[in-house]
This record gives structure tokens, C-alpha cells and sequence, in this order.
């Protein structure tokens, strides 16, 4: 979605979590932009992608990248 917008390749610095497994670089890079963006920030150092997504917590995912969205817009 970056790339569309702006015509770049977005490179995050990578993201602190200590459970990435063998994700390749294109989905490292995409946890690492949620995180550099704070949109996904993770809980006690770690991603959690095998555990389940509460509404609370896609409620705010969803917030925290709408807010990036209208703090980038301004």
C-alpha cells in the first residue's frame, strides 16, 4: 500500500519481537512497518501471529492505522 501511495519502497527497521520464525523479508518488513508505524505494537516483546485476534485488538489496529493515515495526511 506504501509503494502504491508514494511510489517508494517502504524499509522499516526491524521490529523488536523475538517470535518472527522463518517469515521471509517482505513479511518481516511488513510486522516492522505496523510496529514502526505503531499501528500493531505486540505484547511483551513478541508479534503473537499463531494466536487468535481479539475485536478489541482488530478495533485497534484498525484506529491506530487510521490515525497514521490522517497524521501523514496533514
Amino acid at each position: 500500500m506504501y509503494a502504491l501511495q508514494t511510489g517508494e519502497t517502504y524499509e522499516a527497521a526491524k521490529a523488536p519481537y523475538t517470535d518472527f520464525g522463518n517469515y521471509d523479508a517482505e513479511t518481516i518488513n511488513a510486522i516492522s512497518m505496523l510496529y514502526e508505524l505503531d499501528i500493531a505494537t505486540g505484547f511483551e516483546g513478541e508479534f503473537n501471529p499463531k494466536d487468535s485476534t481479539t475485536r478489541g485488538q482488530a478495533a485497534k489496529i484498525f484506529m491506530n492505522f487510521l490515525e497514521s493515515i490522517k497524521t501523514r495526511n496533514n
